[in-house]
């Protein structure tokens, strides 16, 4: 990918991405490497987040945070393989890349509505990557979204869970970043069905001169409700999000592409309901919140979580008696 095809809106959010996460460490030639963009660029765009306060950004090295020595140092091009890291006013904030296709992958996910800026989008976001592995992973999305842009079918070596090389042909039709287990997924429709493959599993792709057509695409209407990407049966829910700390923040914040869900207030205590393909998944999530969220629906799933919650008190109890 060369310096031209990402413009500067792109490359700067892309740095703001990487500098997102707590304890977040690049040089200037770590980031150059993954965007395959000269140093000089980079150094630029450090510079001038760093220098602009609106965009709440600082950097600092391990030795050095005096705002005068790090420009210079920065500008000199001595501080190139110094790791650098950062003080961001907001961390949960998603920055979005506005490049071309950054536009064309968003707008695949909004069911025929169309992205706009400053306007929410409804379903899904590229969400930024937080070390190395994955924004080198964010640029293989771009790509893979290039593709599916232009319709292409593409043939595909993929590592299963098992670790076998499998080899598949596809048409592409989606790429989709599931909050749920902080993966992407490039998303297809075969047989009818929803295929998912992992991004990070796809050890090489082609263009195939065999051409797939999809015809029926009615099936990736299931998306919005899909956890995990864990294919099953519907299964209504409903749960309760106490008012405790900022948890009601944090589960709408993870809750954002479940556009179908409805959502109610009722004093302090916030309710959602939703139909849920994926309820291994989705009770897993309600699990890492504990007692701030419970859920009132189904009655199946309730017992289910009660049940596991005692027999984990059963034993930490019993853990407690043996030391």
């Amino acid at each position: 990918m060369s310096c031209s095809s990402l413009n500067s809106i792109y490359r700067l959010n892309t740095i703001l991405a990487l500098f997102q996460a707590e304890r977040a460490c690049y040089s200037i030639r770590d980031i150059a490497a993954m965007l395959d963009i000269p140093a000089s660029v980079v150094r630029k765009d450090i510079v001038m987040l760093h220098t602009h306060r609106e965009c709440g950004i600082t950097f600092f090295t391990k030795d050095e945070e005096d705002t005068d020595s790090i420009v210079s140092l920065l500008e000199s091009g001595e501080g190139d393989e110094v790791p650098l890291y950062a003080n961001a006013i907001c961390r949960n904030e998603v920055y979005l890349p506005l490049s071309e296709l950054e536009f064309s992958c968003l707008n695949e996910f909004l069911d025929g509505d169309k992205f706009e800026i400053g306007r929410v989008h409804k379903n899904y976001a590229m969400k930024p990557m937080y070390n190395q592995a994955r924004a080198n992973m964010q640029v293989k999305a771009e790509q893979l979204n290039q593709l599916i842009q232009e319709g292409e079918t593409i043939r595909v070596t993929y590592k299963t869970r098992d670790g076998e090389l499998v080899f598949t042909t596809i048409r592409p039709l989606e790429l989709v970043h599931n909050a749920m287990d902080d993966l992407y997924y490039v998303v297809t429709v075969k047989e009818g069905s929803i295929l998912s493959l992992r991004l990070d599993r796809i050890r090489k792709y082609e263009i195939s001169e065999e051409k797939i057509e999809i015809e029926d695409r009615s099936v990736l209407e299931q998306l919005p409700n899909i956890w995990g990407m864990e294919v099953g049966c519907k299964v209504h829910v409903k749960i309760l999000i106490r008012n405790e700390a900022n948890v009601q923040h944090k589960v709408k914040r993870d809750l954002a592409s479940r556009t179908n869900g409805i959502w109610t207030q009722k004093g302090e205590n916030l309710y959602f309901e939703d139909d849920v393909i994926g309820i291994k998944n989705f009770r897993n999530w309600v699990n890492g919140y504990g007692s701030s969220v419970l859920v009132m629906e189904p009655q199946s799933l309730r017992e289910e979580i009660l049940e596991s919650a005692k027999k984990r008190l059963e034993f930490y109890e019993s853990e407690a008696v043996i030391s």
